[in-house]
């Protein structure tokens, strides 16, 4: 069976789908919960002693819209030194009056000690079992029997600007990248600008390198030959040592040679002087010794001896 709801004719609405729609708006759906801006006083709150009075406005607890349209005051009855909450109570089924939204006082020695009621006022039963949500709206300490400190921490309701500030904070961001883009592709442009003149350069230092790499070539080719010209030299020079060493022994030999045969020659001479004198003619001595030359321009001689 499907009921219309937010038609006209039967009236079937209910205030949990109601707040079902609503919850939905929320960027935070578990936390449907605030007070409207820029309506009434909007709750704002004053202390005077140990009462605080809570100013019109309109807020929502779970989906479910309460209207302040007079000034209402609680009073709290906390020893000094203890800390609380005023706390907005709804309440879905309560048929016989209005109570269905009220401001109650709870104190503890700190906040986090203070119990809440927080039943699923979503549910559809909700619409007829009376079920209870605890939302605080104020906190405050107590000193001196007096309240201080007293701090709002309901929030407002700002979904819509809050999705309106991440949308322009993504439009930002994505102009911010855009441009940064630019820059990028400008960088990336110079950069292959550059790229390709240093390709150009390297290009330009491989030609110089091959050329030097052929001269290279061509100068180890050349050392190479004046190498193998200086081996072949140094070759031809111990050779020649070698020739002139050997024509330095024959010269030796022959000069041995040729003292040996002067030194017999001298022998044979004086040999033949010796034999001349005795077998063909008359050898001339001096105290003995027979003398080669007779020099007789110069001297006398007397001669005697027997007969020829």
């Amino acid at each position: 069976m499907i009921k219309p709801v937010t038609f006209q004719g039967l009236e079937n609405f209910k205030a949990n789908l109601y707040a079902v729609e609503v919850r939905s708006r929320f960027i935070n759906q578990a936390e449907a919960h605030g007070y409207y801006k820029n309506y009434g006083a909007e709750l704002a709150a004053s202390a005077a002693g140990n009462s605080v009075a809570i100013g019109t406005g309109a807020f929502l607890v779970c989906g479910r819209m309460c209207e302040v349209t007079a000034d209402e005051t609680v009073t709290v009855g906390a020893a000094d030194g203890q800390v609380g909450y005023i706390i907005a109570r709804v309440e879905t089924y309560r048929p016989s009056d209005e109570g269905n939204c009220s401001f109650i006082v709870k104190t503890a020695a700190s906040l986090a000690a203070i119990p809440l009621v927080k039943d699923d006022i979503y549910a559809a039963d909700s619409d007829t079992v009376n079920k209870a949500y605890e939302l605080p709206v104020y906190s405050f300490t107590v000193a001196g029997g007096n309240i201080q400190n007293l701090t709002r921490v309901l929030p407002v309701i700002a979904d819509y600007a809050t999705v309106k500030q991440i949308a322009d904070d993504a439009k930002s961001a994505a102009d911010g990248a855009v441009l940064t883009a630019d820059a990028a592709t400008e960088t990336a442009d110079a950069a292959s600008t550059t790229a390709g003149q240093a390709n150009t350069t390297a290009d330009g230092a491989a030609t110089v390198a091959n050329a030097a790499n052929t001269t290279a070539g061509q100068a180890k080719t050349i050392a190479e030959g004046i190498d193998a010209k200086a081996t072949a030299a140094l070759q031809n020079s111990t050779n020649a040592v070698d020739t002139v060493n050997a024509a330095r022994a024959d010269v030796d030999g022959a000069l041995d040679d040729i003292e040996q045969y002067k030194n017999d020659t001298t022998a044979e001479v004086a040999q033949l002087s010796e034999q001349i004198g005795e077998q063909q003619g008359t050898t001339v001595k001096s105290g003995g010794a027979a003398i080669g030359t007779l020099d007789l321009d110069n001297d006398v001689f007397n001669i005697s001896g027997g007969a020829a």
